[in-house]
């Protein structure tokens, strides 16, 4: 078997080949580059790739301007002169929606004069049940909110207010099937107070932003 297998390889032919010298390519040296880190508000920014936070909106409403650059910082249009100013819910506002002169180009939504952020807090539980087809009986959740305007250029604050929750159940809340069940849910707030409260800001004309102006308004009853 060895012996025929060997027949069945073909003789080798020697073959003869003319090697040329390589030619070398210059060698390029490319120095290091070095990265250099801007910190902005606590926040890092690495040149070459600048990556700017979307969110102006601080991590409390207690705060008196909000993060700073962001998105904004170069597209916004300034917040100067009569309305209407063009502004940015950082949130979605239940039941009513913005009036259509308010909003920025769905294609710029950075280019908004405005910016306003919502602040959330349950004030406590009430007596009413909100019934929910498939899920059963939840106790209703009080609560209000703090909003901040923002100058969406500069990230100052032009004014604050605060508004209370719904005395109605919400039309539907979310919730994961792998979490145990709850049993209350969260008041809406009054979309409808909102924009009241926004009005003079967005169709009046331009307030100056600064700390001076960030006196929270009442709380909408």
């Amino acid at each position: 078997m060895i012996r025929q297998l060997s027949e069945a390889v073909p003789k080798a032919r020697v073959m003869m080949f003319r090697i040329r010298p390589a030619v070398l390519a210059p060698l390029v040296i490319i120095p290091a580059v070095t990265m250099l880190v801007l910190i902005v508000d606590g926040t890092a920014f690495e040149s070459g790739s600048p990556v700017l936070p979307s969110d102006p909106c601080p991590a409390s409403a207690a705060s008196e301007r909000g993060t700073y650059p962001t998105t904004y910082t170069e597209d916004a249009r300034p917040y100067t002169g009569p309305g209407p100013h063009t502004v940015d819910l950082r949130f979605q506002l239940a039941h009513t929606p913005l009036p259509s002169h308010w909003k920025a180009p769905e294609n710029e939504p950075y280019t908004a004069e405005l910016v306003v952020c919502e602040y959330v807090e349950e004030t406590g539980i009430t007596d009413i049940k909100c019934a929910y087809r498939g899920y059963g009986q939840v106790w209703l959740v009080q609560a209000r909110a703090t909003y901040l305007v923002l100058e969406a250029k500069s990230s100052n604050l032009v004014a604050s207010f605060k508004v209370k929750g719904r005395d109605s159940c919400p039309a539907s809340f979310s919730y994961s099937p792998d979490e145990p069940r709850l049993t209350d849910v969260r008041a809406d707030m009054d979309a409808d107070a909102v924009i009241e409260k926004l009005r003079p800001y967005v169709e009046g004309k331009a307030r100056q932003p600064g700390p001076t102006a960030a006196g929270a308004g009442s709380v909408d009853e």
